[in-house]
């Protein structure tokens, strides 16, 4: 296992990393290796380990690394996840990969989720309880409007017959008509609620 802050030449990094020779070399070429990582220039330069390993940890895809069988990882805990002799670190290895896969599975469950929604929301099978709530107000206005007029409705015929105050009458027609409104509205969340609609 290599020490974090050791130099080394391009063909000893290259065992570490677990690629060939070719992999430094267009590491350096593309920038993804490059100034503090490099000790020299041209074929002769050498590379320091820890430093060139943030600076792959930093350019590398990682879910790409963890889908291969030696992934280059950066270091962790000071020491490289490089090592095959090393038990903790493969598991630390193992770990990452099922949880990306984990991650990538979850992904995939809730796109599979919002695409079976979206057609069932296309056939007419599936709407949303806001849309449905407001088509019942705007079906109920006109009746809610009617219950408005009753009172008056009702109030003038029985004052004339009876010969009692409209106004008298008025009120207390209001009154019922208001006591009756308020039982029909708790019935209706009591509804609502069972039908786990927020009223």
């Amino acid at each position: 296992m290599a020490a974090a802050d050791e130099i080394v030449t391009k063909a000893e990094f290259a065992k570490l990393v677990q690629r060939d020779p070719a992999f430094v070399s267009r590491a350096i070429a593309s920038g993804r290796i490059h100034g503090p990582a490099l000790v020299g220039e041209g074929r002769a330069a050498r590379i320091r380990v820890a430093e060139a390993f943030a600076q792959l940890g930093r350019s590398l895809d990682l879910s790409q690394q963890l889908a291969q069988d030696k992934p280059i990882l950066t270091p962790v805990g000071g020491g490289m996840l490089l090592d095959d002799g090393d038990s903790a670190e493969r598991a630390g290895v193992h770990g990452l990969r099922e949880e990306s896969l984990e991650l990538k599975n979850k992904k995939t469950r809730l796109e599979l989720e919002r695409m079976e929604r979206e057609q069932l929301r296309q056939a007419g099978e599936l709407v949303l309880a806001a849309d449905v709530a407001a088509a019942l107000r705007r079906q109920l206005q006109p009746l809610v409007s009617t219950f408005d007029e009753l009172p008056a409705a009702i109030a003038k015929p029985l004052s004339e017959q009876f010969g009692v105050p409209y106004a008298e009458v008025l009120i207390a027609v209001k009154g019922c008509i208001r006591q009756q409104r308020s039982s029909w509205a708790a019935r209706a969340r009591a509804l609502a609620e069972a039908q786990g609609i927020e009223a």
